[in-house]
């Protein structure tokens, strides 16, 4: 924790006058007490001080964090900064905005499309006039406030301050809302962003996609191999997933950006905000497919394990967050039956023929579109037929994990136009 809160304090200042600038280069410039003879005299002068004053025991001054402080002359430019910032994981802890940079965007404008972006970094607003009321300012959005004049070390010492304070609650975010293990999103994030885009969607009638991953016979790896190269397992499957979604050339390959999550054991989400078609999911599912379908280095061992996708629309297959997961789970079901390594899309809902002297509603029935991969040549496992799990020890091998546990739900109907039913998937 201590040196979560060490770490160089990521600060954005903009100002429009390069003196300003300067005299900020100069506060956040870390000088090392070596840098001159001089230097090092008052520190040992201060050193004998010290001691005088507390005896024997001098204490030891608490280490300050170390500031990593970015510059730019206008508010376009501070926004821009931001975005990319957050595009890239790096976010900043800080943004110093002076009021009135012409002949440009203002502080405040600047503010506002910055709390936007990133609503968990603090901004400080500068400024020399009289006539800009901090009132008025502070009422668009949670602000700062410095008035001109000011001595330089209550910049630095709020600015070490709302650092360490953002280092803490970005700490606490972690816990609360990634996954300890792989580093990704939680359930309850997931479940967060989902309602939200949900609702964006709705309000702009735009299409999202959920995508359930579920790992094809992860459980023979903890009970051959032990718990220890699961994790390491997990680990690499997040890592692939994650570079999957980020990896896309969008010239030649256009994909949506999605956002993948564990939602616990060897369950995987991705959500899609913002797609046209679901030939767009389908991208992502295939990609993903090959991607996490490369063999992985577990100590002496090589194993393949690939995963079963089930793939769900809104608003064509559920308008809720608990709708949509579950039909993306009944469709991930159905490609395991059909024989894992493949995707499955949910199609809607049909109504089944009430049973004869019953009163029961008509019960929804499942609808989803076979995508079975052609057999790869390189590994058995592309295709559905159980194989054994043999480790060899104490040679080298590849082992293969398919699974035969999972069964389509009942109410699972394979798409008859395919032409493949049941366990006929071809070998």
């Amino acid at each position: 924790m201590t040196d979560s809160i060490l770490q160089p304090i990521r600060i954005l200042i903009a100002d429009d006058d390069d003196a300003v600038l300067d005299i900020y280069r100069e506060l956040f410039t870390t000088i090392a007490p070596s840098a001159s003879a001089s230097a090092s005299a008052s520190a040992s002068a201060l050193h004998n001080l010290k001691a005088k004053l507390f005896g024997g025991a001098v204490p030891v001054p608490p280490q300050e964090a170390p500031f990593d402080p970015h510059y730019c002359h206008n508010a376009e430019q501070a926004v821009a900064a931001v975005r990319a910032a957050v595009n890239a994981n790096r976010a900043f802890a800080l943004v110093i905005l002076d009021m009135r940079m012409p002949p440009g965007r203002d502080g405040a404008w600047a503010a506002a499309r910055i709390r936007e972006m990133d609503p968990y970094l603090d901004i400080v607003i500068v400024t020399a006039h009289s006539d800009v009321d901090p009132h008025t300012i502070t009422l668009q959005s949670p602000l700062f406030y410095i008035q001109k004049p000011f001595h330089p070390y209550e910049v630095r010492q709020l600015a070490l301050a709302l650092g360490r304070k953002w280092a803490l609650e970005a700490h606490n975010r972690q816990l609360a809302y990634y996954d300890s293990l792989t580093g990704l999103p939680n359930r309850a994030l997931f479940l967060d962003r989902l309602t939200q885009d949900i609702e964006l969607a709705r309000r702009y009638q735009r299409q999202a996609a959920v995508l359930f991953l579920d790992l094809d016979n992860f459980k023979r790896i903890n009970d051959t191999l032990g718990h220890s190269f699961g994790d390491a397992l997990l680990k690499t499957m997040a890592e692939r997933l994650s570079d999957c979604l980020r990896a896309c050339d969008t010239v030649t390959h256009p994909m949506p950006a999605g956002t993948a999550a564990r939602l616990g054991g060897d369950e995987f989400t991705v959500l899609l905000a913002e797609i046209h078609h679901e030939d767009e999911a389908i991208l992502v599912a295939q990609r993903i497919l090959e991607a996490m379908g490369q063999p992985i280095e577990l100590g002496s061992h090589e194993v393949i394990v690939t995963p079963s996708i089930g793939i769900a629309l809104f608003p064509r297959d559920g308008t809720d967050v608990n709708t949509l997961i579950e039909n993306a789970d009944r469709a991930m079901y159905c490609a395991k039956r059909i024989g894992s390594n493949t995707f499955q899309c949910y199609r809607g809902v049909e109504p089944k023929a009430p049973c004869e002297n019953s009163d029961e509603k008509k019960q929804p029935e499942l609808i989803v579109e076979n995508h079975c991969p052609a057999p790869s040549r390189r590994s058995p496992t592309a295709t559905p037929s159980p194989s054994p799990f043999n480790i060899p020890i104490p040679h080298r091998g590849r082992d293969t994990a398919s699974d035969s546990r999972a069964a389509c739900p009942s109410d699972c109907a394979g798409n008859a136009e395919h032409g493949i039913a049941g366990d006929a998937y071809p070998a």
